[in-house]
């Protein structure tokens, strides 16, 4: 004789078993960190890598500092166009995992 089916409602061992790359947590879609590459007129790149929260202040002064650049407001950040405020951050500019800054010095004149 065999047995009664199971109820449907209880899921057998097979079941219960979580499937490989599921579960919690496993993929949330947004890293928690950017990678940032900063590029200057010359070409030269420098990548930082920042948590989503961290304001842009922190890149930019690195990146004043590593190029020995005294003054932080004589340079310009661009990320897609847009100019880059020393409060933004990744999750304002919704940067993507890998993100590229451009890095304009500011020119005095030009007319006569």
């Amino acid at each position: 004789m065999r047995s009664p089916n199971p109820d449907p409602q209880t899921p057998t061992s097979r079941e219960s078993k979580p499937e490989f790359g599921t579960g919690n947590g496993a993929d949330t879609g947004k890293s928690k960190t950017v990678s940032v590459t900063v590029v200057d007129q010359q070409g030269d790149e420098i990548t930082f890598k920042i948590k989503r929260a961290k304001p842009m202040l922190k890149i930019m002064e690195a990146f004043c500092q590593h190029k020995e650049i005294g003054n932080i407001s004589s340079v310009r950040f661009l990320y897609d166009g847009i100019r880059i405020k020393k409060e933004h951050t990744a999750d304002s500019l919704e940067m993507d995992v890998e993100a590229r800054i451009d890095v304009f010095l500011e020119q005095q004149g030009g007319g006569h």
